[in-house]
């Protein structure tokens, strides 16, 4: 421990102590508990010493800060493993690559995510250099009624014909286009889908529930944007770039 924060603990230490000691003896409300002069005395403490050490606030907030990214860490880590079997085991959940692989990248994300769009060469890089990779695809939509749109009908081709799911994914995730009912309906068409079946499978009840489900999950880890990434026991937020990526899989295939 530092001279620095050695003195800064000490002198709040001795304010806590002298709080502590006040309260107990008085039996008055806090704000009650010192005279005038006791709060002037406190206070010039404190002044003093932040006047004689000025980079003690900067210091005091940067352990604060660390110590809240541990304390973050921990928990997300702690859920990530609480919800193991929802994150990366759930049967609704499309999934590619390598469905026997040795290790599980989970990817968060919104058709209309920008920067979903921006790294899916990136995933589809991965997936072709490491033929032990197994991915699931959260679908996140996040940004409104047109991902909603996008992810409903995604989730019913993922249960209609899975093998057309990756195709599906792509294309959606490649186009330009905004997204609306004939967008998506015309890239059905074209992947050889039945468009009365597809329309029929997305009104069911239970397309709404997985997405809500899918939505509790993402909380109780902490992820509220897209991309996010769960490889692990990490949550990648954002573009990662695919160095980052591969050192993260390479870490959770040697625990």
């Amino acid at each position: 421990m530092s001279p620095l924060f050695s003195r800064l603990t000490t002198v709040f230490i001795i304010t806590h102590l002298v709080i502590a000691l006040n309260l107990r003896s008085a039996p008055t409300s806090a704000h009650e508990s010192f005279s005038q002069e006791q709060k002037q005395d406190i206070q010039k403490i404190i002044y003093d010493f932040i006047q004689e050490n000025p980079e003690a606030i900067l210091l005091a907030i940067q352990r604060h800060r660390k110590n809240t990214e541990i304390a973050e860490l921990a928990r997300t880590r702690a859920a990530i493993k609480n919800k193991n079997k929802e994150l990366t085991r759930d049967e609704t959940d499309p999934v590619i690559g390598n469905p026997a692989g040795n290790v599980t990248v989970v990817e968060f994300f919104d058709y209309r995510c920008g920067y979903c769009k921006q790294i899916l060469p990136t995933i589809q890089k991965l997936l072709k250099s490491d033929k032990n990779l197994r991915l699931v695809y959260k679908e996140f939509p996040i940004l409104g009624p047109a991902s909603m749109l996008a992810s409903r009908a995604a989730l019913s081709v993922w249960r209609i014909a899975p093998d057309k799911y990756q195709a599906f994914h792509e294309e959606l995730m490649s186009s330009r286009s905004s997204i609306n009912q004939s967008m998506v309906m015309n890239i059905a068409k074209k992947m050889g889908l039945k468009i009365d079946v597809l329309k029929q499978v997305m009104e069911d009840k239970s397309i709404d529930a997985k997405i809500a489900s899918t939505f509790k999950l993402a909380d109780s880890l902490g992820v509220n944007g897209t991309p996010a990434f769960v490889i692990g026991g990490e949550v990648v937020p954002g573009v990662a770039d695919i160095a980052t990526l591969r050192r993260l899989i390479s870490k959770a295939r040697k625990n």
